[in-house]
């Protein structure tokens, strides 16, 4: 099971996995884990951590559907594209 497979079969189960802040790993809530759960995810640290950062970074740590892409595919995050946004006073401003 790849760390991407990891993640996205968790949260299925109602499990969220995020980190701390301090180079660990949190996962939550505990009546969900299991002991086989608990050391998937330890023994997967060390890929799940940069994961989990990145999807955190562009807000899809807990979006099914870019949970599953993951998983499906194994792939990874290389880049986040942050899009303007646009309000109709940028509308306004483009027009003048």
């Amino acid at each position: 099971m790849t760390a991407q497979e990891l993640l996205f079969t968790a949260h299925k189960q109602g499990i969220n996995v995020t980190k701390d802040g301090k180079g660990n790993l949190r996962a939550a809530p505990a009546h969900l884990l299991t002991p086989k759960r608990i050391a998937e995810i330890k023994n997967r640290k060390c890929e799940l951590l940069p994961l989990v950062a990145d999807l955190e970074r562009c807000g899809a740590l807990n979006d099914p559907i870019i949970l599953e892409a993951l998983a499906l595919f194994n792939i990874r995050i290389i880049a986040v594209i942050q899009r303007p946004v646009v309000t109709e006073q940028t509308c306004f401003d483009l027009a003048a």
